[in-house]
């Protein structure tokens, strides 16, 4: 009964001393292409799932619901129950504004002050006065009045 004993025992460890013998696989490491922590960034380094947006005017990532002032439509759209604002950002010197319209692939439009209080670009113009926005001289967005 003790060879047995012996015997049961001598087994148990050399199979556990050949499971310490192999060497330990390599930890990987994670892959370069993974996505970067909050989200995918577009060209310029921008979240974009964090609301991020590229400014042409200040050269940096921006949060135009944060930073611009906020337009709403004159005329509400029948088809869609969602009011969708345009945003009006302007650089420290105030002698330019930058228009973020609502209207996907559409880039920003960069306008120029023209006289006093007034930005325009070819199609644009936003009278800073009434705080609102025409689209070849056609009313179409002011400034969102908060009451409370």
């Amino acid at each position: 009964m003790k060879h047995l004993l012996l015997i049961g025992m001598l087994l148990f460890v050399t199979s556990c001393n050949q499971n310490s013998n192999k060497t330990p696989k390599a930890i990987s490491s994670p892959k370069s292409t993974d996505q970067p922590v909050g989200g995918q960034k577009d060209a310029h380094g921008c979240l974009t799932a964090a609301g991020e947006t590229w400014s042409a005017l200040l050269q940096d990532c921006v949060k135009v619901f944060a930073v611009g002032i906020r337009l709403n439509p004159t005329t509400p759209d029948p088809n869609n129950s969602a009011v969708l604002s345009a945003f009006i950002i302007f650089n420290p010197e105030h002698t330019k504004a930058e228009l973020f319209l609502p209207v996907e692939n559409k880039t920003p439009k960069l306008l120029e002050l023209t006289k006093s209080e007034e930005f325009k670009n070819n199609n644009f113009t936003f009278d800073n006065n009434s705080g609102t926005l025409y689209n070849n001289g056609k009313l179409i967005y002011k400034i969102e009045i908060k009451t409370d």
